[in-house]
């Protein structure tokens, strides 16, 4: 349909505009009616069915048996740490990391702002709107530039013939952030605000458009596939409430402020209970207010100073309006919006068409429903164009806030100063941290680009955090019961449905997984806690909250509705006998020897003898290698207040591990949900989802009998951290013996070996039921001729019986024991496996260590017909990372191995930046994965999880490895 319509007027010259505001009350026919009245009728069967199936996924069985209950204790969120202060300044944020450009405040049931655009030029106009951020759009890029993580950030998206800029900065903090140009309005305390932060937030946020040739000379990344020149650009702003109250659309007020430069006005308004009153306005900066009047460093900028023909060539100039539209729902429902633009733009078209006109475009209706929870704004423009938007609010509670007032408003050129404080501020606090990433004199130059791939990465994983509200879902054996309630022999598997909770969390890819994962988060906050220990001892806090009375948390976090329907139904309940690595135990264990060293120091200080210093003599107090007088006491003072209250819930947590997990001898460990059912028959090696390496080859075939080496691994890490910790806060003395003893035995190298390490292949390996004569053949049956031909299948065949015997496959989880450092650092082993790690024809690669070795039989294997390597070949950052953390710490423990390993981390650290910088700066992107023979990014992108690992090796010291 839309590319027999033309979508809009020709103007004549770039200041012409065309401006056509709908009546509110249209001259329909009687055709037309019935058209909006079928239409209607549809969408209202349709939101029945969807509410219905809703209610069925989520209808609880009526009460949830002791072991599925919340944990019996006071929520880490409650802190005194996450109150007060801490809560306003992280109120608003762009916490709807599925979307290109959305901002929520962190609250149950609130309200929801968001920003989808489309080029009315193109014939597919209407079925490529831009909302969520999904792979299939093909963008040539996008991604934040800059992000503190709490109250700044600017995102540059390259799509087709136009590059969209938006960037957004919280109003409250300007002031401060302009004169100290450092952590004041921009902290990573744990207890620092301004003193002018409104209760209910306040921010302002500015979108630009302009055709691509224009700023292709000022990018980093250039793309040589731009076909397309975009002249006009429709943008869709949206405020929606979640429970549904109503908002205040001014439509009278549209035109004036859009018809001319620096006309600020009232477009929306409302009043929830989470932010108060509110009000949202629009305003078109003029080309002068564009100018910053702050350089980039923060300092003041002299008029007199400005380059003027510089200013007019690369800054965005002022929209020229074409037309301007509305609509406004009445819905319970926000996870679909995008469909409901797009019905309203069908609508419209029908409208424009029955009322006779001449030319149609795709505009909205100008309808708004009675009581609308969503309210939409279309403004199209002729490029370049730019659109000023601020938001105010005050709490209940305190009053109005003279910020809320038109005077408080932060657009125009005071927008512009706060925009650039704000990046000037990121970048002297990054560079504070990471150092400039220009020049490292003890480990050699880096890559052209590593500042700017360094400092993407950082800005996307803070971008990339979220805030969800909801229930998990859970897939429980109950005993059967027969109609009369009597039980019967056998099991059966009923849904039910978790409390609802809220979830503060890093993801790992904003288009394919925008939602948290347990083990991927463990890995987010390595990063994180190194920019603001206070977000990241948030966000860790959130995921405890989490936790069952039995000490299960549920590996994949999908909760509300727009989390939810970014997934297959198939996928979203959980089993809670299900476990996942437990990564959180990699930042805590930072913390828990954070504490330790200020600890030490302090003991030290009182102690006039250093041989009775806490520290000494216990291997679970080692210092060696941290620097004690950069640690801040306010921070370790709010570390220790955290472990303190999340000490039940870890000991619970690890003891849920040991028992649920257990292995079949004592000291061995199996991840559960590698039973064999007919998918042993479906694929060449069933999948151990659950350990986060999915289709790493285990054994052939699965049995109880089976020892899984990385979890052993995993646990050896959880109980050193207790054993830490337990001294740390306080703990009863016999906690602290027991998690002591629990680290001493998986610190037991010669158990180690004698559960896991191959002598014949002189690999640590997996014990289970196996062989590897197993293989693919493509299934055959007679046709109806007669005839016998392939149908396409493919049929595992088994031609050797298998047996228990170590699994022969060497690769990522081979590395475990070094990563862990559990191989003693003056054993022959380490030396044996820091050379095996540099042959080219096992896992060493230019661009990294491959995750499987390529003497393997699975070495990049399909595991299905449509199940291609994932874990078997290519290079994944997070593991590389390890490795590269655990050959830095044997190089400063010394010992016969210590230059080996430093040398072997040099190359390795430098095989990974060439690679990943090499990568962005020609693709734009960051990669869930990289080929082992190419290099090249491969899997979901932007993956901006544990790939943002990258800004902590190029900013390599001892206090990031």
């Amino acid at each position: 349909m839309g590319s027999k319509m033309r979508a809009m007027p020709k103007a004549s010259g770039s200041k012409a505009r065309h401006m056509e505001l709908i009546p509110k009350k249209r001259a329909n026919g009687r055709n037309s009616s019935a058209v909006s009245l079928t239409a209607a009728l549809v969408a209202l069967i349709l939101a029945i069915i969807i509410a219905y199936f809703l209610s069925l996924l989520s209808t609880p069985q009526p009460g949830l048996p002791p072991s599925l209950l919340p944990f019996p204790g006071p929520k880490l969120t409650s802190l005194p740490q996450f109150s007060g202060s801490y809560v306003s300044r992280m109120l608003w944020g762009t916490y709807r990391p599925g979307v290109y450009f959305g901002l929520r405040p962190r609250t149950p049931k609130s309200m929801i702002f968001g920003l989808m655009w489309l080029d009315p030029l193109r014939q597919d106009a209407l079925t490529t709107i831009r909302h969520q951020a999904e792979m299939r759009d093909s963008l040539s890029k996008y991604g934040w530039l800059a992000h503190d993580g709490e109250g700044f950030g600017k995102q540059e998206i390259l799509d087709e013939g136009l590059n969209i800029t938006t960037s957004w900065v919280k109003n409250d903090k300007r002031k401060s952030d302009t004169s100290s140009g450092g952590d004041s309005g921009f902290s990573s305390g744990s207890s620092s605000t301004s003193s002018t932060t409104c209760a209910g937030g306040s921010w302002s946020a500015r979108v630009s458009a302009q055709p691509r040739q224009q700023q292709d000379q000022e990018t980093e990344y250039v793309d040589n596939n731009n076909d397309q020149q975009g002249s006009a650009i429709s943008f869709f702003l949206y405020m929606a409430t979640e429970d549904g109250s109503p908002i205040q659309l001014d439509s009278e007020n549209l035109a004036p402020v859009l018809e001319k430069f620096d006309s600020t006005g009232v477009v929306m308004s409302g009043d929830t209970h989470a932010v108060g009153e509110w009000q949202l306005r629009l305003n078109l900066p003029s080309s002068a207010q564009l100018i910053p009047s702050l350089s980039s460093d923060g300092e003041e900028r002299e008029e007199e100073h400005v380059d003027k023909k510089n200013v007019s060539e690369n800054t965005e100039l002022s929209p020229s309006i074409i037309e301007t539209t509305f609509m406004g729902l009445r819905t319970p429902h926000l996870h679909n919006l995008t469909e409901a633009v797009q019905q309203g733009l069908i609508r419209s078209l029908y409208a424009q068409h029955d009322a006779g006109r001449g030319y149609r475009t795709l505009s909205l209706t100008n309808l708004v429903d009675p009581g609308s929870n969503v309210v939409v704004i279309q403004i199209t423009a002729m490029l370049p164009t730019t659109i000023d938007i601020s938001f105010t609010s005050t709490s209940r509670s305190t009053g109005r806030c003279t910020r809320c007032d038109s005077g408080g408003v932060v657009v125009g050129l005071e927008l512009t100063t706060s925009l650039v404080a704000g990046e000037a501020a990121f970048n002297s606090r990054f560079e504070r941290i990471f150092g400039s990433l220009t020049k490292k004199p003890t480990k050699g130059t880096l890559p052209v680009g590593t500042n700017a791939a360094a400092r993407a990465a950082l800005s996307n994983l803070l971008g990339g955090m979220g805030y969800w509200y909801g229930h998990s879902l859970v897939k429980y054996k109950n005993i059967k019961h027969n109609n009369k309630g009597k039980m019967k022999d056998g099991l059966e598997e009923v849904l039910l449905k978790l409390w609802d909770a809220p979830l503060y969390s890093a993801t790992p890819s904003r288009s394919f997984f925008p939602r948290g994962f347990l083990w991927d988060e463990g890995f987010h906050q390595l990063l994180l806690q190194r920019w603001n220990t206070a977000m990241s001892r948030d966000a860790v806090a959130h995921w405890l909250d989490l936790m069952t009375a039995s000490g299960w948390i549920p590996r994949e976090q999908i909760l509300g509705e727009e989390a939810r329907a970014r997934v297959p139904s198939e996928f979203i309940a959980q089993s809670p006998d299900a476990a996942n690595p437990p990564a959180l135990f990699l930042p805590l264990a930072e913390m828990a020897e954070r504490v330790a060293t200020q600890q030490a120091a302090q003991e030290q200080k009182q102690e006039e003898s250093s041989a009775t210093s806490w520290s000494r003599g216990s291997e679970y107090n080692d210092t060696s290698g941290k620097d004690k007088e950069n640690i801040d006491d306010d921070d370790v003072q709010a570390d220790i207040e955290f472990l303190r209250a999340a000490w039940p819930r870890l000991r619970t947590w690890f003891l849920w591990y040991k028992q649920t997990q257990a292995g079949p001898v004592a000291g061995s460990f199996r991840w559960r949900g590698r039973e064999a059912k007919n998918k042993e028959k479906e694929e060449l090696n069933p999948k151990t989802l659950t350990s986060g390496l999915d289709d790493y080859p285990r054994a052939s075939h699965p049995s109880p009998e089976e020892r899984h080496l990385d979890l052993r691994c995993w646990m050896a890490l959880a109980a050193h951290s207790l054993a830490r910790l337990s001294v740390a806060v306080g703990a009863p003395t016999d906690e602290i013996a027991e998690f002591r003893a629990f680290a001493a035995q998986l610190d037991d190298f010669e158990e180690l070996k004698r559960l896991h390490w191959d002598e014949q292949r002189e690999i640590f390996a997996d014990w289970g039921l196996h062989t590897e004569d197993v293989k693919f053949v493509l299934e055959e049956h007679s046709n109806e001729d007669g005839n016998w031909g392939g149908d396409g299948r493919l049929k595992r065949v088994v031609n050797s019986p298998p047996k228990l015997q170590y699994v022969p496959h060497y690769g990522y989880l081979s590395l475990f024991p070094l990563i862990m450092n559990l191989i003693p650092k003056d054993s022959p082993i380490l030396g044996q496996q820091i050379a095996k790690l540099q042959k080219e024809s096992e896992l060493w690669t230019p661009f990294g260590l491959r995750s499987l070795s390529k003497s393997s039989s699975l070495y990049n294997q399909y595991n299905t017909k449509d199940d291609p390597p994932y874990w078997r070949g290519p290079v994944w950052i997070n593991v590389n990372y390890l490795v590269l953390r655990a050959l830095r710490r044997y190089e400063q423990q010394g010992g016969p191995y210590a230059e080996h390993a430093g040398r072997t981390a040099d190359d390795l650290r430098s095989a990974l930046i060439t690679n990943v910088v090499e990568q962005y700066s020609q693709r734009g992107y960051l990669y869930e994965q990289y080929d082992d023979e190419n290099g090249n990014g491969k899997g979901c992108y932007p993956f901006t999880g544990w790939t943002a690992l990258l800004t902590l090796i190029a900013g390599e010291d001892e206090k990031l490895l």
